[in-house]
């Protein structure tokens, strides 16, 4: 008998806990954008059920999903904590939904354990939709001035009248202005649902851009959106210039040069250089156009170290520097400088900068032959990411560079400056490892380059989208299966 008394004395001393509970109507709630929630109320009790006074409630939503302002305190205009009354009841302040969606508002007080109420956001109204509705798709040659962009909003199939919409120019090929060299305009959509921008000129850049379109303050809650696009051509129609697949410093700086391989607008410059223990490294380069295509290429060498290319591994591969740089083309196609170390990033103090003259790399045979088409950097896809061949075309001549890393995982490269077509779609030939001087450390030297043959390949392409390259270097052997990199 004792011992049930005791236990029944255990059991009503736990029957009654401490407590931070959500009063009802609280949650759960759904209310639209732009309207106030219900009052969110919460108690607060100790271990005997009783209220507790004047403890301090806190709570957490994001940002994003409702509106809260501060509570002042009485007479002093300060932000102040919510605590309980009298009953132990604590009031939050009133708040305002802001964006669609489901939302936890997080309550703590103390020790307590935490509360979450569930808070359903839904908009006033469908979302908008954006038309294209004229200006889309314009080709004007550079300098040229354009036709506005036209976009309709509408709303449950009708026109929406008196919308806010921004026109905002993206990064692109063609760089263009809004009249009064602006970059971003608002207007508003008349009865028809129509918004228009200001007439635009283009820049004397070439290549494809972008302008986004999007509703501002939309009172559905949801931020529509589209974009047009637009050419700006050379006096060829074009929309990019084609380069020679590789440059170098001329006759008196050979051993060192930049790969630029193209497709159509974008590049995707390698420079195969030297370190300061006259080793061969590569770095290759990512970045965007800045004043057209044609003008000036700016972004960062991107220095990698990896392992060994006849016992490669993609999950070695790592990013060891990054280097600044600039390529600009004077004469569009004929005359560029590559400049390392440039201050693309405003960088203070600016670091010291090496300006490198380069010019295209010619290697010709006497007797010319069709091309295959296959100047282009290849890889063999993203499970062997990290490496690749640049392959260089000239009139029926090939020239390979293949960017990999050393038996101590640093990066290195072999030059195939040289072969035969030993069928229709084979091209073999010795491959050479070279040394020379850092443009980092200082002036190039000529006099420190050297090659040595390392080995023998072979390529054999099926078509221009997939090849076979076939190794004997450094004692290393090797078949590689390869495809064009994507960029």
């Amino acid at each position: 008998m004792k011992r049930v008394l005791l236990l029944f004395l255990c059991l009503a001393a736990t029957a009654t806990q401490a407590a931070l509970v959500l009063l009802p109507g609280s949650s759960p709630q759904t209310v639209k954008v732009g309207e106030a929630l219900l009052p969110i109320r919460v108690q607060v009790t100790d271990d005997r059920g009783m209220p507790v006074r004047g403890t301090p409630v806190a709570y957490s939503v994001p940002q994003q999903a409702v509106l809260a302002p501060p509570v002042p305190c009485p007479g002093v205009g300060a932000p102040c904590g919510v605590f309980t009354d009298d009953s132990g009841i604590a009031l939050l302040p009133p708040m305002i939904a802001l964006t669609p969606g489901h939302w936890l508002l997080t309550i703590t007080s103390g020790t307590w354990p935490a509360v979450s109420a569930e808070i359903t956001i839904v908009a006033q109204e469908a979302p908008a939709s954006l038309e294209l509705a004229a200006g889309n798709d314009q080709v004007l040659p550079a300098g040229a001035s354009g036709m506005p962009f036209v976009v309709r909003v509408m709303r449950n199939a009708q026109p929406v009248a008196h919308e806010s919409v921004r026109f905002i120019l993206t990064s692109g090929g063609g760089p263009i202005l809004f009249t009064g060299g602006l970059t971003i305009v608002t207007v508003s959509t008349d009865a028809n649902g129509l918004a228009t921008s200001p007439g635009w000129i283009s820049g004397p850049g070439i290549g494809t851009g972008r302008v986004q379109v999007q509703t501002v303050g939309d009172s559905s809650g949801h931020e529509s959106s589209t974009q047009f696009t637009y050419q700006i051509v050379n006096s060829k129609g074009a929309t990019y210039y084609p380069y020679k697949p590789l440059w170098w410093g001329g006759a008196a700086q050979s051993g060192w040069g930049v790969a630029i391989p193209q497709h159509a607008e974008h590049v995707f410059p390698v420079y195969f250089s030297y370190d300061s223990a006259n080793r061969p490294t590569w770095k290759a380069m990512q970045g965007e156009w800045v004043g057209g295509v044609g003008d000036t290429f700016r972004g960062e060498l991107y220095g990698y170290a990896g392992a060994p290319y006849f016992a490669f591994d993609t999950t070695k591969v790592h990013l060891v520097e990054a280097i600044p740089t600039l390529v600009s083309f004077q004469n569009k196609v004929t005359a560029a400088y590559f400049t390392l170390n440039a201050n693309t990033g405003n960088i203070d103090p600016p670091p010291p900068s090496t300006v490198l003259s380069i010019e295209p790399f010619s290697f010709a045979p006497a007797v010319a032959r069709p091309e295959l088409g296959v100047s282009d950097i290849w890889w063999g896809g993203p499970s062997q990411s990290g490496w690749g061949i640049h392959i260089a075309e000239d009139q029926g001549a090939l020239f390979l560079t293949w960017f990999t890393y050393d038996a101590d995982g640093r990066a290195t490269w072999f030059a195939m400056p040289e072969g035969q077509w030993t069928d229709d779609h084979t091209w073999t030939g010795p491959v050479v490892k070279t040394s020379g001087s850092s443009r980092l450390a200082g002036d190039y030297s000529a006099a420190a380059f050297s090659a040595t043959k390392v080995g023998d390949f072979s390529i054999r392409f099926t078509g221009t989208t997939a090849a076979t390259f076939t190794y004997d270097v450094e004692g290393h052997k090797g078949t590689l299966n390869l495809r064009r990199f994507e960029y």
